[in-house]
């Protein structure tokens, strides 16, 4: 083993013996002589060096740690005048640690190191490097070893890309501008890049809202220029936007996580993290003499934001001057050119036409599940509730509601208006001087252009245009699903109570013998029509208030006198199952009797009908007989978060047909209700205990049935 290795070696046993733990322990923190000690972090820190692949360098963080963990461990004058045991132990380890950290090879390598970032700091400040302060010099000794590391790792953690390639020329005439550069899009930068002298240069891209601006490190090697850019690399082109409508804390999340120096930016937060502003700072640019805006000079930075920096040039030129390594090509979606009728005079790209990405866009019919699954394979992996939507309303999508350039809206509202020849048709309107009221009566469109990505891939780009173009979809298949349920939702209430009052002969006798098992919506057939549900599960309630619940159904039954019965109003049009089986006499104002029409009724039998499995139940129809509309009423399926995850715009669309109001109330009369009963040898109750006995006999049968094995076999129905 050589004397480097050594070293490393020695340097983590020792370590794991001052603390007690692996280097692998999953301790997050304990206390040493009253203070507490972040062991974990500790340790994450040794295993960063170890990845780095250099002895001296996991030597230098053991070291380094090592005083630290001795500074918060304290022994008291009685442990040291009583001979304590843990205190000879402790120094016993100490001096081993300090024979192998004072060792002339270690010293020599650690001073070495020492001496390269004050000389960066100094150089920096345009300073000799004996003319260094004390403080820096002291946090060279103290943290040095933790930005190499961040510098390090730091390449990776970053997005990556190339603006364009070209030859790699010599590292040694790579400078480093000492000025911050500051444009207003990635655009500008890209159109700029050329002017940007060889070498590395730190450039910000300054966004209307402060915390959404980002620092980008151009790498330009003579003819390949690079961009290294902790730009948050969202999962969908709405994201970033979706999160910022929540509050700010996105981006100060990604900021504290970034090593780039955001204090020139001189963001000011406020309602803990929830709110961005804009200091003084960062609000005043100079001009160089390039004629490129700038946000500072690399002098102001603090010293572990310099020495980072400087390091972390270090490492790309490693990257990209001495191993030649290329990236991903850069694009964004300004690159690509839509025409469109709001946008016929914008035939200029905010990018030189070199870069320009080229798009085959889709008419709505054939923007289909069946072609999103060949770009967006994981959607095929999930089932999507909302597919019917697409196959009937696609095809009234307006083709200009797709792909909509950055500004094609110009800042007034969509609207999905009826054209003169009957079809659907775009257009837009100033809505900003209307009150609320107005604003909610208008077809409006929550359409997205096709502005700027996140920084990403051309595959990436055209991904996020049709994703976006998608949504747009999505926005007018609401839109026109919506309108069709407010036209068509008396019309499905009306297929209901025909379907349920054709099939009722075959329920009644089962109703007024209160088998609740009969009704309850766990038989094979709905166990089938579950699986065909993907992962749904069968739910009660809206919003807040839901419930998951089981496929346990009971028969509620209440006794209501002929003088008490309340009729609707005759004129007044709404479905029920009396109105559809003519039960409503108005003449003798009552209800008459299901099972024989010359009786009146005093006994309402009612079904809960909250799901697709209880309309299959009390309509007798298979799955696929039930309207599409309805086949997931009262199931919930989980299809992904909106805002975290790339899913289908489509499966997010909440379908109003879930809300549509149906009832399954059955009037009969006593002497039927009795008749039937003492056929089957049952038990006859009063009318007046009728309800409570209909109650009591469905609590006995469900604590039988959770007693008896469960004949369910799938998650969802239980």
């Amino acid at each position: 083993m050589s004397e480097q290795a050594s070293i490393s070696t020695q340097a983590v046993a020792l370590w794991e013996e001052l603390t007690g733990k692996s280097v692998s322990s999953s301790s997050y923190t304990f206390r040493v002589g009253g203070d507490s000690f972040d062991l974990y972090q500790a340790n994450k820190r040794v295993q960063q060096a170890q990845a780095v692949g250099d002895d001296l360098t996991v030597a230098l963080v053991v070291k380094t740690l090592a005083e630290q963990y001795a500074e918060s461990e304290t022994f008291t004058l009685a442990d040291i005048l009583a001979g304590n045991d843990r205190l000879s132990a402790r120094l016993e380890l100490v001096g081993r640690m300090s024979a192998l950290f004072t060792a002339d090879s270690a010293v020599a390598r650690f001073e070495a190191f020492f001496g390269y970032c004050d000389g960066a700091l100094a150089h920096y400040r345009e300073l000799a490097p004996e003319s260094l302060s004390e403080q820096s010099r002291r946090f060279v000794r103290d943290s040095a070893c933790f930005v190499g590391l961040d510098a390090f790792h730091g390449v990776e953690r970053l997005t990556r890309l190339m603006i364009c390639d070209g030859p790699v020329g010599d590292a040694d005439k790579a400078k480093v501008s000492r000025l911050v550069f500051a444009f207003e899009s990635i655009e500008e930068l890209i159109t700029h890049a050329r002017r940007i002298p060889t070498g590395f240069s730190l450039c910000v891209i300054t966004a209307a809202h402060i915390s959404d601006s980002y620092f980008v490190m151009v790498v330009n090697t003579g003819g390949r220029i690079l961009v290294l850019t902790d730009k948050g690399n969202y999962t969908h082109p709405l994201q970033e936007s979706r999160m910022r409508a929540r509050n700010d804390r996105y981006n100060l999340n990604r900021i504290e996580g970034s090593h780039f120096p955001y204090d020139l930016l001189d963001i000011q937060w406020g309602d803990n993290g929830r709110q961005a502003l804009s200091g003084q700072a960062g609000t005043d640019l100079m001009v160089s003499d390039t004629g490129l805006r700038v946000l500072g000079a690399l002098s102001d930075l603090n010293d572990w934001d310099l020495l980072w920096l400087h390091l972390f040039i270090d490492q790309c030129r490693d990257r990209y001057f001495d191993r030649k390594l290329t990236e991903p090509q850069l694009a964004t979606g300004s690159m690509v050119r839509l025409p469109h009728k709001w946008a016929e005079d914008d035939r200029q790209l905010p990018v030189p036409i070199e870069f320009e990405l080229k798009l085959e866009t889709r008419s709505s019919t054939d923007l289909n599940s069946d072609f999103l699954h060949t770009i967006e394979p994981k959607w095929a992996e999930s089932y999507n509730p909302n597919r019917w939507m697409e196959e009937r309303f696609a095809g009234s999508v307006p083709d200009d509601c797709l792909y909509l350039p950055a500004k094609a809206l110009n800042g007034e509202t969509p609207l999905l208006l009826l054209g003169s020849s009957g079809e659907r048709e775009l257009a837009r309107r100033d809505t900003s001087s209307l009150p609320f009221w107005e604003k909610e009566k208008l077809p409006a469109l929550g359409l997205q252009c096709l502005s700027g990505t996140a920084l990403s891939t051309p595959d990436r780009v055209i991904r996020d245009c049709h994703f976006l173009a998608r949504h747009n979809q999505v926005q007018v298949i609401a839109q026109l699903v919506s309108e069709d349920y407010e036209t068509r939702k008396e019309e499905m209430q009306r297929w209901f109570y025909r379907a349920a009052a054709k099939y009722l002969p075959n329920l009644l006798d089962d109703l007024l013998a209160l088998n609740h098992e009969r009704f309850c919506v766990d038989s094979p057939a709905h166990q089938e029509a579950l699986r065909a549900l993907g992962r749904g599960k069968l739910v009660n309630g809206k919003g807040n208030n839901v419930q998951v619940v089981s496929s346990y159904r009971s028969i509620k039954v209440w006794y209501e006198p002929v003088r008490k019965q309340h009729l609707p109003y005759r004129h007044r049009d709404m479905p029920s199952m009396s109105e559809t089986l003519n039960l409503i006499d108005y003449s003798n104002a009552c209800y008459r009797c299901a099972a024989n029409r010359s009786e009146p009724a005093q006994l309402f039998v009612e079904l809960d009908v909250s799901s697709v499995f209880d309309l299959m139940t009390v309509t007798g129809l298979s799955f696929d007989k039930i309207p599409a509309e309805l086949r997931h009423r009262g199931i919930s399926t989980y299809t992904g978060n909106s805002i975290l995850d790339r899913i289908d715009p489509l499966s997010d669309v909440r379908n109003p047909w879930d809300k549509l109001s149906l009832s399954y109330v059955v009037p009969v009369s006593l002497k039927a209700f009795k008749a039937v009963r003492r056929s089957l040898g049952l038990s006859i109750p009063k009318a007046t205990e009728l309800e409570v006995y209909a109650r009591e006999q469905a609590k006995e049968f469900n604590d039988r049935r959770r007693q008896e094995p469960a004949p369910i076999s799938i998650p969802g129905l239980g």
